[in-house]
């Protein structure tokens, strides 16, 4: 089997703890070196190449696609350099700042001739294919309503989540998942109204934002960095509801289905999620699959986090 040779840019701790161990599971992608400038301890996968510079590891003609997991104000920087290297990439969520910069990154990767994904690992769990195939079937009806939320007490130091510059602020961290997901189910909103709590260095430490949708279904999501760890989603229809659980994860689980046959607890197999994003962008370099994570789809996701950050400046915080 063709396996894709893949190369991380940074010791963060998402790369160390999932992607280095995902790679390792994949069946289609290869860990083949890490790059950190602060130097990759010795028992962080020591049989791969270590390079003491991003640029180093992305001048090695072996490497053919990069995991970008540095802080979210830098990543358009690398997603550009990486890819006018020939590389491929695989770039932590939120893929940019702003839709201005993640059109400015497809764009250099469709120059460049190399495919672009958003990694929302998320995404390729079986939960989430599960709970589109039940809502795509009708068992709930049309989806007139959906809640969202994801966050955790953050009470470490984390520059890059608590300095604006470098995209901190749980919209960018944890709302990025609730923005994501509405969207799946509903598309993109036509209105919104947001609140926030910010913190005295100026990033928003909880943001809660109502949604209106064209068809008339509304949602509401919240993320925080606040108050104890909590992630889930319910999608309201006309026939029934539907409550995802631990949305963000790959662990097995169940789907909480209540329509007019009753309750019913639908199991979700458990899953390395981190492996299949990888894997799903390799197979896509190989020709054997589609990236599941568009362009479209990360574009919208930019398009509505502008707006909640839009308002946010409207109230001058």
């Amino acid at each position: 089997m063709t396996k894709i040779k893949w190369g991380i840019l940074g010791n963060a701790a998402i790369a160390r703890n999932q992607m280095i161990p995902g790679l390792k599971q994949a069946k289609y992608s290869e860990l083949y070196a890490i790059a950190s400038r602060s130097g990759v301890p010795d028992d962080v996968a020591p049989e791969v190449k270590h390079y003491s510079s991003y640029e180093a590891l992305l001048s090695d003609p072996e490497v053919q696609a990069v995991y970008i997991p540095v802080p979210n104000g830098v990543h358009k920087k690398w997603a550009i350099e990486a890819v006018k290297h020939g590389k491929h990439v695989l770039c932590e969520k939120p893929i940019a700042m702003n839709e201005a910069e993640a059109e400015e990154m497809f764009a250099a990767a469709e120059e460049n001739h190399v495919l672009l994904m958003e990694a929302f690992m998320y995404r390729h769990t079986d939960k989430i294919a599960k709970a589109m195939e039940i809502v795509n079937s009708g068992a709930i009806g049309q989806v007139r309503g959906m809640h969202a939320h994801h966050g955790y007490t953050l009470n470490w130091a984390s520059p890059a989540r608590q300095d604006p510059a470098l995209g901190g602020g749980a919209v960018y961290d944890v709302g990025c998942y609730d923005v994501s997901l509405i969207g799946l189910f509903l598309g993109e909103p036509d209105r919104l109204h947001a609140g926030f709590t910010m913190t005295e260095t100026g990033y928003d430490e909880r943001t809660a934002v109502w949604m209106h949708f064209p068809s008339g279904a509304m949602a509401t999501m919240e993320c925080w960095f606040d108050a104890a760890g909590d992630q889930r989603a319910l999608i309201v229809g006309t026939e029934g509801t539907l409550e995802i659980l631990n949305f963000p994860s790959g662990n097995k689980d169940v789907l909480i289905l209540k329509n007019r046959e009753g309750r019913k607890e639908i199991p979700v197999e458990a899953c390395v999620p981190f492996a299949l994003e990888a894997d799903n962008l390799s197979k896509a370099v190989l020709g054997e699959a589609e990236l599941l994570v568009t362009k479209e789809e990360s574009l919208r996701e930019m398009r509505v986090m502008d707006k909640i950050h839009a308002l946010r400046a409207q109230e001058g915080k």
